[in-house]
């Protein structure tokens, strides 16, 4: 069977542009049961609400699918945040996860971001 020619065709849905714009990175992590990515994206000028500030705040979007040719996918968001970044990842008995430090720089803290069962939880 021939091989269709690949169409371009313009996507129009305006949440789905809004989100794919504010993307600033994504990392992926290959989980004993799962595949979850983690997206960090930008809440738009001023959403830090900071006096006389422009600065943005972030939003982590986790995804977690199962592995298979019909994959259960859930979708969490995690935020707002100051200037995230993920620092390690690690792996545990109860599930896989990563260390994310957020908060201005004269105040960091260091989080875990989980995934296991399913399930994200951000402590």
């Amino acid at each position: 069977m021939a091989q269709a020619k690949p169409k371009t065709v313009e996507v129009s849905n305006p949440d789905l542009k809004k989100i794919l714009a504010s993307i600033e990175s994504v990392s992926t992590y290959k989980l004993s049961q799962a595949v979850a990515q983690v997206y960090v994206v930008g809440n738009g000028s001023g959403s830090a609400k900071l006096p006389e500030s422009d600065e943005t705040s972030h939003s982590l979007l986790v995804s977690v699918s199962e592995y298979g040719e019909h994959p259960a996918s859930r979708l969490f968001k995690v935020g707002p945040l100051m200037n995230p970044k993920i620092v390690a990842d690690k792996g545990s008995a109860q599930g896989e996860y990563v260390m994310v430090t957020e908060g201005l720089a004269s105040a960091r803290k260091t989080h875990k971001l989980s995934f296991a069962n399913g399930r994200v939880s951000y402590q």
